[in-house]
């Protein structure tokens, strides 16, 4: 019973090391191997970038959601798109100095509202950018409405208000956007057509 008893020790003995081997072997790794660390700290970060940024692309599609179904002013939505998008881009920015690179997806034939939003912020790297991009936006779109309400709204076609841009349906008086009034285009229209 005694060589029992001398066996169970000495297996308890070779267990009991087995474990201590373990824990310093746990414990001494991320000395052993520093570069696991950085890396470990480095895609915590990517990680970390990856989700702030996919919550503001949320942000900017509830955003423009809400701004389609007229639930948030435009004044609001002119000021607060932009800072968004600027977010963004800085957030992009970021993950391009981590050397993170989105790869393609295999199955996306047409771009996704996130795909176009994320190429949009990669087109507009810096505030500057951005700036002079909206600006240029903005020109257009005061330029294209203009061209089209002095054409088309005499055969009939879609109308644009002159001082918004926006669309307006043959039967609206006033815009609903701006509440300028339509009637006083429509007669210099029609007086020119006589």
């Amino acid at each position: 019973m005694s060589s029992f008893l001398a066996n169970l020790t000495i297996g308890s003995m070779l267990l009991g090391a087995a474990v201590v081997l373990v824990v310093i072997l746990f414990l001494v790794r991320p000395f052993a191997m520093p570069e696991d660390e950085e890396k470990r700290i480095d895609r915590e970060e990517v990680d970390s970038l990856l989700l702030r940024k996919e919550s503001i692309l949320r942000d900017i599609r509830e955003l423009d959601e809400d701004y389609e179904s007229a639930k948030v002013a435009p004044e609001l939505y002119n000021r607060t798109r932009p800072q968004m998008v600027k977010q963004a881009a800085l957030i992009m920015k970021q993950l391009d100095e981590h050397g993170y690179v989105e790869a393609p997806s295999a199955y996306a034939v047409v771009p996704s509202v996130d795909e176009q939003i994320e190429a949009a912020v990669r087109r507009i790297r810096t505030p500057e950018q951005l700036d002079a991009d909206m600006e240029a936006a903005i020109q257009r779109a005061r330029v294209k409405p203009a061209a089209a309400s002095a054409g088309p709204a005499t055969n009939g076609g879609p109308r644009y208000c002159p001082q918004c841009g926006r669309r307006i349906e043959p039967d609206e008086r006033f815009c609903p956007q701006c509440g300028h009034h339509l009637a006083q285009e429509q007669h210099p229209s029609q007086a020119a057509r006589a």
